[in-house]
């Protein structure tokens, strides 16, 4: 079967936990210091890298309307806490959530990373300047907040 068809609610973690990124602590913080404590190291989980069947969706879509729509800070305490059951996928696989990738926390700074577009969804770079790795995905979220991926696609895909 096509993975991403597959029954079940299906998250995709980010690269940094909860607690290192500022609007997903204050979101994830709504639902009580405690519950911040418990899942603060946990990667983050973006609300916008969500699939599944029907019934899955549904019953996140309700949980999110009880709690005021707090969509992202609701969906990393449900999953986390076990309120709901998901299918976690590690940053990479089948969504690749680039946005808070290779951020230098001290100086505020996104980096210039080094890559090759192989494919569509296909890039490969040296973490930590070592070796290159490549990751494959079906998805590939936020990778405009990298302003040498968006020169690639405009090229790519614009004509610029």
């Amino acid at each position: 079967s096509t993975p991403i068809l597959d029954r079940g609610l299906h998250v995709a973690e980010e690269d940094e936990p909860i607690w290192r990124e500022g609007y997903n602590t204050e979101w994830v913080k709504k639902h009580g210091e405690d519950v911040f404590e418990r899942i603060k190291n946990y990667p983050i989980l973006c609300a916008g890298t969500v699939w599944g069947d029907t019934v899955s969706l549904t019953a996140l879509c309700e949980l999110i309307g009880r709690t005021e729509g707090m969509d992202q800070g609701t969906l990393n305490v449900a999953i986390r806490e076990n309120w709901l059951n998901a299918i976690v996928r590690p940053n990479g696989y089948w969504v690749w959530t680039l946005g808070l990738h290779g951020y230098d926390w001290e100086s505020q700074v996104m980096p210039e990373i080094e890559f090759s577009i192989v494919d569509e969804c296909v890039a490969e770079y040296p973490p930590n300047n070592t070796k290159y790795f490549t990751i494959v995905a079906l998805v590939l979220h936020q990778y405009n907040r990298h302003p040498q991926l968006v020169k690639h696609f405009r090229s790519l895909y614009v004509g610029e």
